[in-house]
Parts: C-alpha cells; sequence; structure tokens
C-alpha cells in the first residue's frame, strides 16, 4: 500500500470499492457504523483502514489483509475526520461533539 494515501473523504464511494482500490480484489461491502465519512488508511503491516461514523459515533477498524472488521470503537461524539503518524502507532480524531439545548 502506498504511503502517500494517508487520508481521503468517501465522496460516495461504498466501502467496498474503497478497499478495492487499495488491495485489488473481489472484495464485498463491509459493514461500517451509520455515514462513514471520512477515512484514514495505516499501511504499516498488518494493514488497517479506520472509518469514522458520523452518526453512530463510532470508528470501524477493518483488516485489510482479510479485508473485515475488526471492531467498532465508540469514541463519545461524532468523528469528523482522522489522521495517523508517521509511526503508524497514533490515531489522531477530529470529534464534534453537541452542546444540549435548554
Amino acid at each position: 500500500m502506498p504511503n502517500d494515501i494517508a487520508a481521503q473523504t468517501l465522496h460516495n464511494q461504498t466501502l467496498g470499492e474503497i478497499v478495492n482500490q487499495i488491495n485489488p480484489t473481489d472484495t464485498p461491502g463491509i459493514a461500517v457504523g451509520t455515514s462513514p465519512n471520512y477515512i484514514a488508511i495505516n499501511s504499516f503491516p498488518p494493514g488497517t483502514l479506520y472509518v469514522a461514523n458520523s452518526d453512530s459515533n463510532t470508528i470501524s477498524v477493518i483488516s485489510t489483509e482479510n479485508n473485515t472488521k475488526v471492531k467498532d470503537i465508540p469514541v463519545g461524539g461524532s468523528p469528523m475526520a482522522m489522521a495517523i503518524n508517521d509511526y503508524g502507532d497514533m490515531l489522531y480524531l477530529f470529534i464534534l461533539f453537541q452542546i444540549p439545548s435548554m
């Protein structure tokens, strides 16, 4: 996986289409949370794709080796953007919190 693919917005693509661009195979869709709006790709082995699900307040963790969801991580707010550091061991999140109305 090339290192220059750090993160990109989904722009009306399914997760299966994006995974196929990274690891070309005949991949069926992978179920993630509600309103996936951003991805970050860790190109260090074993290869991990993170999907920000803005309406379910989770990050879906996808293995790019076997194209399966590993887990969903609750983040306590609406994840809007992500980045992975140069060493591939830290995921940074921008989370939108809503202030309750009075």
